[in-house]
């Protein structure tokens, strides 16, 4: 009976050790990473103060005194270019002394405005021109977008949707030369409300955005099969949520800042699981860890490492204890 009570310890204690030297192991390396996201959400940057129309500086005075009688008729007539007495050009359509009609105002040699134009003012569609290429065309409403319309940017670069007081304002897409593309809610030409975001790579978030980044509830799903589905804040995992691996491995649990921290649960392919606190990604705290075959131990862990253990094990049914500090 000594004898049997001495083997059975002594199989408790190897077995333990064995334990003891896979957990090291398997608990913190084998835990699937990579779990950031594809890129930084501040590659699919902000579209506010990228814009500058600078319609409500533009002059109407012909500097010839004979264009300026030419252009005081009451029936709205076409004149040829113009130039203004601040050096720019306007060719098109007068009436009442004003542009009226259709017309094109060239501000620089770069720059220019072609469209739609009630008393001097921008007023329906047009097209303007600025420097490097980029060019916004839509509509207007006293010198400002307003409604539909599509600003591209030199490098291909562009957003097409509503827009008010200059700025994309309501439902909008924009595309960008280096692979992202957004499709959502935006406001004062900045990401806000509801969306979903494609990366370069295929990955896509779908779910709330504030301030530009993903903020609210929202999924990330990546082109490799992992995904994951809860809370964010600026741009970051944080609060509750849920990331699942191709290989079947599952964390359901808190995150702050990207990294597992507080209570979570950790399931790995084999059937094993941890449940526990993290903190940085690694075991820290209170928690156990339930082998494929019932074998749980119970312990203390510090960044990662255990530093005291209980181990239960099921013999014929029956539950062994052994303390280990």
């Amino acid at each position: 009976m000594i004898q049997d009570n001495l083997l059975d310890e002594e199989q408790t204690n190897k077995k333990l050790a064995e334990v003891n030297k896979k957990t090291q192991y398997n608990c913190q390396k084998d835990i699937p990473d990579n779990e950031s996201q594809v890129s930084e959400f501040s590659h699919a940057s902000s579209l506010k103060k990228q814009f500058s129309f600078d319609m409500n500086s533009l002059c109407f005075i012909p500097k010839s005194k004979n264009d300026q009688l030419l252009i005081q008729t009451e029936q709205q007539i076409k004149l040829p270019i113009i130039q203004m007495i601040n050096g720019a050009f306007y060719e098109g359509q007068w009436k009442n002394g004003k542009a009226n009609g259709f017309g094109k105002y060239i501000l620089t040699d770069t720059s220019s405005y072609v469209g739609e134009w009630v008393n001097n003012k921008a007023n329906g569609f047009g097209t303007f021109q600025l420097q490097d290429g980029e060019y916004f065309r839509g509509f207007w409403i006293e010198n400002t977008v307003e409604g539909q319309g599509k600003y591209t940017f030199a490098d291909g670069t562009f957003y097409e949707g509503e827009w008010k007081n200059d700025l994309p304002n309501g439902i909008g897409i924009q595309t960008y030369s280096n692979g992202w593309k957004f499709q959502g809610s935006f406001l004062n030409g900045i990401k806000n409300g509801q969306g979903l975001l494609q990366f370069p790579d295929g990955s896509i978030y779908q779910g709330f955005f504030e301030r530009d980044v993903p903020s609210g509830i929202g999924t990330l799903k990546f082109q490799d099969g992992r995904n994951y589905v809860g809370d964010w804040k600026n741009g970051q995992k944080n609060g509750k949520g849920i990331f699942q691996w191709p290989d079947g491995s599952k964390y359901d649990g808190y995150y702050v800042n990207d990294e597992r921290e507080g209570y979570g649960i950790l399931f790995w392919p084999n059937g094993q699981k941890y449940l526990g606190l993290w903190k940085q990604g690694l075991f820290h705290g209170n928690g156990q860890l339930i082998k494929p075959n019932g074998t749980s131990i119970r312990g203390k862990w510090i960044k990662g490492k255990r530093i005291q253990s209980k181990l239960n094990t099921n013999v014929s049914g029956k539950t062994k204890t052994s303390q280990i500090d």
